[in-house]
């Protein structure tokens, strides 16, 4: 296996664990299963969401500006996917708690971040 090799599926096996991690914490872990002070967990999920956005809209906007620089629309097409897969179980998670406020956010985030993802592509695959 060559270094390129190696590098992409090291990196691919941290994605997925990642991934799956997110699933663990999002549908199976309590709150009460947290080896944490139970007083500080609302601030410490709030903190570590917040911190989880900034370097989802970072991602965001590195991979969507290479796009849109290098005119590689498929990396458009992959940001509606996680876009979309945040949406859905966020959305769920969401009406499960009845946190309407938060469904309301989610589809707003949605759709203006849709909205010139799904344009820019339709832009960027036209001949020049």
């Amino acid at each position: 296996m060559n270094a390129k090799e190696l590098y992409k599926n090291w990196i691919a096996v941290v994605s997925v664990a990642i991934i799956l991690l997110g699933i663990v914490m999002a549908f199976f872990i309590k709150p009460i299963d947290m080896p944490i002070d139970q007083t500080v967990l609302p601030k410490l999920i709030l903190g570590v969401l917040g911190a989880t956005m900034m370097g989802w809209g970072l991602v965001i906007l590195l991979v969507a500006r290479y796009a849109f620089t290098y005119k590689v629309p498929y990396l458009l097409r992959i940001i509606m996917i996680s876009l979309i897969v945040w949406y859905v179980a966020d959305t769920l998670i969401s009406a499960c708690f009845k946190a309407y406020f938060n469904i309301v956010l989610n589809s707003f985030i949605l759709i203006v971040t849709l909205i010139p993802l799904v344009v820019g592509q339709k832009v960027l695959e036209k001949p020049a």
